[in-house]
């Protein structure tokens, strides 16, 4: 019986795990269809910004978290699981301000080269 439960576990998260990409690649290919048809533009979004905020954030707040639970964890130092989001955070931030900058300088060159 145990058997069954293990096989019926597996069925379904393999089977998730399959809608999940096939849902993903169909609308991939929807997307790109719909550009080199020219119905929409497409975007080049600026990685990181999101995913900067939010680790940084999650730092933060680990660090006051793992702050006032120092004296409950006596062999954790407060500031180890707060400083790893926090360094990811800001190093995701500083990712999306150097590519924002090179896309601008970009633009600027080539609308120069236009006139």
């Amino acid at each position: 019986m145990e058997s069954m439960y293990f096989i019926t576990t597996i069925i379904t998260i393999f089977g998730g795990f399959t809608i999940a990409i096939l849902a993903i690649l169909t609308d991939h290919k929807q997307k790109m269809l719909l550009i080199e048809r020219g119905l929409i533009e497409e975007k080049k979004p600026y990685p990181g910004l999101r995913s900067g905020l939010t680790f940084t954030l999650l730092g933060i707040i680990s660090l006051l978290i793992f702050r006032s639970w120092t004296s409950i964890f006596q062999v954790i130092p407060w500031y180890s699981p707060g400083a790893v989001f926090l360094a990811f955070g800001v190093a995701q931030l500083s990712y999306y301000f150097l590519i924002k900058r090179d896309a601008n300088k970009l633009d600027k060159t080539y609308s120069d080269r236009a006139l």
